[in-house]
């Protein structure tokens, strides 16, 4: 591996939890990993980040007050001003008061025309894209770290392993993670890594793999996907519908992109009522713009590819764990569900998956002699909401 592709790995990472937000009382997965719940968590998003991208404490200390990271790499000279033109994976520092305190952080996504865009948690409460110019005031300034091209996420292999054996849902090992990091490589985005350990969200990859590339889909890693996987041509494919999305259009497509608008933290006027009007035009000129696209207005291939990271899958199961901090629509399909069965989920159906929803989770996990961690992965899910009664549309975390 080299600097770049660390430095690539990275932003791939932070890009896994754009739109994620915040529960009740900055409940987040990011403040529950560091060991610091209900905290301001631009920091810990950082670190987190850092973390699963394998990079040392050594190379990027694991911080969660934003002056103390940056005096750390302040002291071993690797700061840079607001000047500075950052690469991707650089961190940027802000003073948003002006005050002389360091007071927010996030990573460097790009530079495009002397903007520089980063990916920054804890944002308006959620993971999204921002850009400034280049000098802009609020930036305080920018951390270089030394990395290595050495990092390795923990257990992670990307030499091929001795023999290519059938791998499937509960094989961990070598092998899982050389094929979690072939997946990865083609665009494919796995939340947690490769982590060698093939779970139910790998398994959800796989199959969107194999049906992408024409091949049987059945979830395993036989001798025609590795050889698939293996081959330098195959990536993955667009999901764009084939035609430009503008002003007048309506039906799903237009839906879909107002769902992944609002999503993000956009403001779509109408909400998603599947019309293409001036409330989505303004959404999507607002969009392009953050993400230094050609601000038109019209929803192209660049504009779907870069508003939909991974090309959907259909599934009652979502693919992800729904865990503490979580915010979407799949949180309220299971607050309704939970009240639904008799539960009292405090809060009621807020879309925030706080210790109320957590708490009523364990409750129905006991009921129901499942293993009560308060998550709703792959069994609980099933349980919740039984397969021949519900039917879950795509939804993108």
């Amino acid at each position: 591996m080299s600097v770049d592709e660390t430095r690539q790995r990275i932003i791939i990472i932070a890009k896994c939890y754009l739109g994620y937000k915040e529960g009740y009382n900055n409940d987040n997965l990011f403040g529950t990993w560091y060991g610091m719940p209900n905290q301001p968590w631009c920091a810990m998003f950082v670190s987190y980040c850092m973390h699963k991208a394998g990079v040392s404490e050594n190379t990027v200390p694991k911080f969660a007050y934003c002056p103390t990271g940056f005096n750390w790499f302040a002291n071993k000279g690797q700061t840079r001003d607001r000047n500075y033109v950052p690469q991707t994976g650089d961190i940027i520092f802000f003073d948003w008061e002006q005050d002389g305190v360091i007071d927010h952080v996030g990573i460097v996504d790009r530079v495009v025309d002397n903007i520089v865009y980063t990916v920054e948690g804890n944002h308006s409460d959620q993971v999204n894209i921002y850009s400034y110019p280049i000098g802009d005031s609020q930036i305080r300034g920018y951390a270089v770290p030394n990395y290595t091209g050495n990092e390795q996420i923990e257990n992670s292999t990307t030499e091929a392993p001795a023999e290519m054996p059938l791998i499937y849902k509960g094989s961990t090992g070598e092998a899982v993670t050389y094929a979690q990091n072939k997946l990865i490589s083609k665009g494919y985005i796995l939340n947690y890594g490769a982590d060698g350990i093939f779970g139910s969200e790998t398994e959800q990859i796989v199959r969107q793999f194999q049906a992408d590339n024409g091949l049987a889909v059945d979830g395993m890693i036989g001798p025609a996907t590795w050889a698939k996987l293996e081959d330098p041509t195959t990536i993955m494919p667009s999901s764009y519908p084939g035609s430009l999305i503008g002003y007048g259009a309506s039906g799903d497509n237009v839906k879909k992109v107002q769902d992944e608008l609002i999503r993000r933290g956009y403001n779509v006027k109408g909400g998603t009522d599947g019309i293409f009007g001036d409330g989505t035009k303004n959404a999507v000129i607002a969009f392009q713009t953050d993400n230094g696209l050609d601000a038109d207005g019209i929803v192209g291939k660049n504009t779907w590819d870069t508003l939909f990271s991974q090309s959907g899958m259909v599934s009652t199961y979502p693919g992800y764990i729904i865990t503490m901090g979580a915010r979407s629509e799949n949180v309220v399909k299971i607050q309704q569900r939970l009240i639904a069965l008799g539960y009292t989920v405090s809060g009621g159906v807020d879309g925030q998956y706080g210790y109320g929803v957590q708490a009523a989770v364990k409750q129905f996990q006991s009921d129901n002699g499942l293993s009560v961690d308060g998550d709703v992965g792959p069994i609980t899910w099933d349980a919740l909401f039984p397969k021949e009664q519900v039917s879950v549309s795509y939804t993108v975390f």
